[in-house]
C-alpha cells in the first residue's frame, strides 16, 4: 500500500495529468488554455484559444499589413505628407507659410511691411 506508481515501497515517483510517473516536478505537463492536458492550443492575439489570428506586420491582430503604410503605400515607411501634399521622407523640402498664413503661399512682406 506504500507503494509509489513505479512499484518502489515507500518511493517518491508521482504521475503527473499525463501519467508520466517520475519525481521530476519541471517535466510535470500543463494544461492548455483549453484545460486539456498536455495539450498544445495556445491563445492567438484575438484571445481565442486555438485561434490562428497573428499580428500584421503593423503590429495589428489579424490585420492586411495597410493600417501602417505611409502616405507612398509603404508598409512600416516613414514618408509624411506635408501641409501642401507633398509625400516623402525629406523634411528640407517642406512647405512653409507665406506671411497671409497660407501653406506654400508666395506672398511676402514688402518694403513698407504690407
Amino acid at each position: 500500500t506504500c507503494t509509489d506508481c513505479a512499484g518502489v515501497v515507500n518511493g517518491d515517483f508521482v504521475e503527473d495529468n499525463c501519467g508520466t510517473c517520475d519525481n521530476d516536478a519541471t517535466n510535470d505537463c500543463t494544461a492548455d488554455c483549453n484545460d486539456v492536458w498536455g495539450g498544445t492550443d495556445v491563445e492567438d492575439c484575438a484571445g481565442v484559444c486555438g485561434g490562428t489570428d497573428v499580428d500584421d506586420q503593423c503590429g495589428i491582430c489579424g490585420g492586411d499589413n495597410s493600417t501602417c503604410t505611409d502616405c507612398a503605400d509603404v508598409v512600416n515607411g516613414d514618408s509624411v505628407e506635408d501641409n501642401c501634399g507633398t509625400c516623402d521622407n525629406d523634411s528640407s523640402n517642406d512647405c512653409i507659410q507665406d506671411c497671409a498664413g497660407t501653406w506654400g503661399g508666395s506672398l511676402v512682406i514688402d518694403e513698407c511691411n504690407i
